[in-house]
């Protein structure tokens, strides 16, 4: 209906229209709406708007490459416009964080922060505290809970943003990142609803699997696997290459905790190609250290150390914020399985410092269990079940309940080899039963199959070992002591 003449209304109105694509999930649709304005080559403010929005459908849909240079075209034409500079600088730290690149992520949130006018703009101001407080965790300055809780307080809940720079969002993500499960879940549960009935399922795979993830640490594997689902599911309908990336990377963690291990290598596998061609870092890091679980789950130490030591190098001298180094607990676990102590020496070392410089708690339990590992294969037991004590203490009121449970299956594992065998098989039936109620079959498995290493003779006689079983069965028909001994 827009005259012919008024071109500039109409691509503003086009753009408008993409953007409701984008949201309802129509990536293509949007894409090609674009694409169509772009062709007219506009200049100023209109260009710098369309491609504000292509590079947000890039690095939804195919590529987080094209994103960026997409975004950096986008503020070349912004002019003299702060309120579209921000949203662009809002964009580039989304992006350039899920290429890993924190370090380019905290300077554009930086500028965002600058641009971002408290009055005029309450709800952007809100975003750029919200961005620049994630970017400054991600580069180990710690949690700014002032800036968190003042977006937190300013956030507009329906203005249309994508849900990866919105306040509760983020502050679900740091909440995450230190440990609080349930405060995450309380800041992510009226986002996911609202997504869902406001059918912004663009918004939607972000956060089911921020959801999964609370839910796999919480050691809810089923609902964990739910989550993973329905992220999965509209991934596919999106027709998404950096979505299904995303979303299969972290569902393989939760298969992998499920003990499921042809579905875990072929999540893990598609997510490792599809980074590869979407340039999504991270998802490579989840991937990994879901083939890695799956490894060490079946005391394969070869085949973790092999997922997750092209990941762990770069942080062998600095670790700056635990989170970033999520998968080097296991990796020094992998090391200490193949015998390389020094090489798992240093990089306990290395989380040690930075898990007490930001005093995370679970990362303290899962340094001191680290530590622990590695007193136990120099030989030193005393100082090994100390540690692990340490460790275990450190799980009280905890909200890791996986993590919880591999401290108790490493701390029976310490107490068998100090012969304490009461007390070990108290920890690996603590263990097991932890396991089994998550759903978390092979580490089950591991547990049950520790406990009978400890060799305990149970006193009832409903709980006779096999050997035991075996023994009345054959005095009860009869047999000599000798006829009983030469069948045993």
């Amino acid at each position: 209906m827009t005259p012919p003449h008024r071109s500039s209304d109409r691509q503003r109105r086009t753009i408008k229209a993409a953007e409701y694509r984008f949201h309802a999930g129509q990536l293509r649709q949007g894409r090609e709406l674009l694409e169509a304005v772009l062709a007219e080559e506009p200049d100023g403010l209109i260009r710098a708007g369309a491609l504000r929005l292509l590079g947000e459908i890039h690095y939804n849909e195919d590529s987080f490459d094209k994103a960026v240079a997409a975004l950096r075209q986008a503020l070349g034409h912004a002019g003299d416009n702060p309120g579209l500079q921000l949203t662009i600088e809002l964009s580039l730290v989304y992006a350039l964080v899920s290429r890993a690149d924190f370090a380019g992520a905290a300077d554009h949130a930086g500028r965002a922060l600058v641009l971002a006018d408290l009055d005029a703009e309450p709800a952007s101001a809100a975003e750029a505290l919200a961005v620049a407080a994630m970017a400054d965790c991600l580069l180990g300055h710690g949690i700014d809970q002032a800036k968190v809780e003042t977006a937190l307080r300013l956030e507009d809940p329906y203005h249309q943003v994508p849900a990866l720079v919105r306040p509760s969002f983020i502050a679900a993500h740091l909440a995450l990142y230190e440990g609080r499960l349930g405060r995450c879940e309380q800041l992510l549960l009226p986002l996911h609803e609202r997504i869902l009935e406001q059918g912004e399922e663009g918004e939607l795979p972000a956060v089911s699997y921020a959801l999964g993830w609370s839910a796999c640490w919480r050691g809810d594997l089923e609902l964990a696997g739910i989550y993973a689902e329905e992220a999965i599911e509209t991934a596919a309908l999106m027709e998404s290459d950096s979505l299904r990336c995303q979303v299969l990377g972290f569902a393989a963690v939760t298969s992998a905790y499920r003990g499921e291990t042809a579905l875990t290598k072929a999540r893990a596998g598609e997510a490792i190609a599809l980074a590869a061609r979407t340039g999504y870092g991270l998802a490579v890091r989840w991937a990994s250290w879901a083939l890695a679980i799956l490894a060490l789950s079946q005391d394969d130490p070869l085949a973790a150390d092999a997922a997750l030591a092209p990941l762990a190098a770069p942080l062998k001298d600095h670790i700056p914020e635990p989170i970033v180094a999520f998968l080097v607990p296991d990796e020094i676990e992998a090391l200490i399985g193949l015998g390389r102590l020094d090489q798992a020496a240093g990089l306990a070392e290395v989380f040690e410092e930075a898990a007490s410089r930001l005093q995370r708690p679970w990362a303290l339990m899962r340094a001191a269990r680290c530590r622990a590992l590695l007193l136990a294969a120099w030989g030193d037991c005393e100082g090994a079940a100390a540690k692990v004590g340490e460790a275990l203490g450190r799980c009280s009121g905890l909200e890791l309940t996986i993590e919880s449970a591999r401290t108790l299956l490493v701390a029976g594992q310490i107490e068998r080899r100090q012969r304490r065998k009461t007390v070990a098989a108290g920890h690996l039936r603590r263990a097991q039963e932890a396991f089994e109620q998550m759903g978390a079959a092979l580490w089950a498995e591991r547990a049950r199959a520790e406990l009978a290493r400890v060799g305990l003779r149970r006193s009832a006689p409903a709980q006779l070992t096999p050997s035991e079983q075996r023994v009345a069965e054959l005095a009860a028909a009869g047999r000599t002591n000798r006829e009983v001994a030469a069948q045993r």
